[in-house]
């Protein structure tokens, strides 16, 4: 089951992955308290439609900002950190077989291939700043068939995680 990669990479990154994910993310403000909400920076949890790749088990994003909001603390390392597990998904990708990846108005795809990705210059800048990943590494497999059913890959992942 693809399922098994998604739990298999949020295992790895808890226990091995840069100390930023272990920390709480800042994910809006309430209107009546006028405080901060923040959530956990591994996250499954679908949204939209039920074929969604995360409603189907087939992603995870990993919050990591590759932007600085005005007014908030400062993410600039964490877009370094960012980058950093973006290459190490790229020197894993034959071994983790996922089929695309996005992050900071960039994806990659199965073959490692880039493209750049910016929203429609008439989108909102909430919708822009999803689409272009502004806020998280997007990692996602094949849909259920296509996928290897192993995760023979987390010692290779772990290994390179040491290097970040």
């Amino acid at each position: 089951m693809v399922a098994k990669a998604v739990e298999a990479l949020e295992r790895v990154l808890k226990a091995h992955g840069p100390g930023v994910l272990q920390s709480l993310a800042f994910d809006h403000y309430d209107k009546e308290t006028r405080k901060e909400v923040r959530k956990g920076r591994l996250q499954k949890a679908g949204r939209g439609a039920a074929d969604d790749a995360h409603n189907t088990g087939r992603a995870l994003d990993i919050i990591i900002y590759a932007w600085e909001p005005p007014n908030f603390e400062k993410w600039s390392s964490e877009r370094e950190i960012g980058y950093r597990l973006v290459d190490a998904f790229l020197r894993c990708q034959k071994d983790m077989a996922w089929n695309l990846m996005v992050y900071d108005q960039g994806e990659w795809d199965a073959e490692g291939i880039y493209k750049t990705r910016f929203a429609k210059p008439t989108a909102k800048p909430m919708d822009r700043i999803a689409f272009e990943h502004l806020t998280h590494i997007h990692i996602q497999w094949p849909a259920k068939g296509e996928a290897k059913n192993n995760t023979d890959w987390e010692a290779i992942l772990i290994a390179e995680l040491h290097n970040i």
